[in-house]
């Protein structure tokens, strides 16, 4: 008998001491003390923000020094990639062109040529970092870079 009254004795401790069922409703003070700490949901991670993509910045650029033929006075120039078109002008060098583009992977080419006397360099630069480059002196000089960039 004094078994019985041992043990429904420590019964109220044992039931403190199991955790607190969240789905019940609070008893007393400590009961809510427990349900508040207990039974909060943890604060999820906040999901990372991906950083922005940023634009690739592609410069092309022929220069050089020629003494034009009679009746021309420009060089032919042939720029772009094969994914978003090229296109073909004249115009007196030094010739800049710059673009920006948000593909991971581009084929580029620039081409250029003259009919004349002289020198002539041509360039490819992606990110500041010069990516393809070719120069020539002589008669009517052909020039031609291309190749893949890829991030």
């Amino acid at each position: 008998m004094e078994r019985r009254v041992f043990l429904a004795g420590l019964l109220p401790f044992v039931a403190a001491c199991d955790s607190f069922d969240c789905g019940s409703r609070p008893e007393d003070g400590e009961d809510a003390r427990r349900s508040a700490k207990e039974c909060q949901s943890p604060t999820p991670e906040p999901t990372p923000v991906p950083p922005p993509v940023q634009p690739i910045n592609i410069e092309f650029r022929v220069l050089g020094d020629i003494q034009f033929d009679f009746g021309f006075n420009g060089a032919e120039i042939q720029f772009g990639s094969t994914q978003e078109g090229t296109a073909r002008l004249t115009s007196t060098l030094p010739w800049f062109s710059s673009t920006k583009t948000l593909r991971e992977s581009l084929f580029l080419v620039l081409n250029a040529s003259a009919t004349g006397f002289g020198y002539m360099q041509v360039q490819i630069i992606v990110n500041g970092e010069l990516f393809r480059e070719a120069s020539v002196s002589g008669f009517n000089p052909k020039l031609s870079v291309t190749g893949l960039f890829s991030k």
